[in-house]
């Protein structure tokens, strides 16, 4: 269901639509889904990925984002069991999963996905600053590290841009990086920065070696810096460090 549920708000909220209502319907005919027909993979499979009434094929994206949301959902509980933290981290892996694929389809990253939580990250650091919670991020860490984070990345690409003509990175990234720091420090966002430009330059090189694009073919930053933030929270780098230096 939540699967479903991401891909309602990945088509539906670069469109300024109301991802809550009307309920899920198939893009082409406009036919409303049934209960039934959101039964997690399940309802994919035996309906082979189409429609119910006018049979049209809804791709493979629809399966992969529902395996991957019961994957994560999977991973916490044995980490955390049901709790907040559960509840925290699979709320934020369910909005990183909607921002990586509006990125890919429209390269934007809406700021109702960026700002929104970066200002609920400096409220919450706040709070559990004051609760002694020993998990999140300090208040003091949030405010400096989204605001370095996120000028530092601006810089960069402004520099990069001055000299070879070419847009780094869209404001989205920056503010991306900005919620990202409100929720999990410096060393977070290094990270990020670090794992998100390798794995986009490796991508980057491969793409033109294979299709044979121009170097000037935008690609998405977003996704890779979504994929940094969760090798750094699945201590991914730890590893990825140890083996290359």
């Amino acid at each position: 269901m939540v699967g479903s549920f991401l891909t309602v708000c990945i088509f539906r909220v670069p469109l300024g639509l109301n991802f809550i209502k009307p309920s899920s319907r198939c893009g082409k005919c406009g036919f409303p889904l049934q209960m039934y027909d959101n039964i997690p993979i399940l309802s994919y499979v035996l309906l082979r990925g189409r429609c119910r009434r006018c049979g049209i094929s809804y791709g493979a994206r629809h399966i992969a984002i529902e395996f991957l949301t019961g994957l994560i959902s999977v991973f916490l509980y044995v980490q955390w069991g049901i709790s907040f933290e559960w509840f925290f981290y699979f709320t934020l892996a369910s909005l990183l999963i909607v921002i990586t694929f509006i990125d890919i389809d429209h390269q934007i990253i809406p700021d109702s996905m960026t700002l929104l939580p970066w200002a609920l990250g400096l409220v919450l650091a706040g709070i559990f600053e004051l609760k002694d919670v020993d998990w999140f991020v300090g208040f003091s860490e949030a405010v400096l590290s989204s605001f370095v984070g996120a000028f530092g990345i601006w810089f960069v690409a402004y520099v990069y841009q001055i000299f070879t003509g070419i847009e780094g990175l869209g404001f989205g990234d920056v503010k991306l990086i900005g919620f990202f720091g409100a929720f999990f420090g410096l060393k977070a966002i290094g990270v990020t920065i670090f794992l998100g430009s390798l794995t986009g330059a490796v991508f980057g090189l491969a793409w033109i070696l294979y299709k044979g694009k121009n170097k000037r073919t935008p690609i998405p930053f977003g996704p890779f810096l979504c994929l940094g933030l969760a090798s750094y929270l699945l201590d991914v780098h730890t590893y990825l460090f140890a083996i290359v230096f």
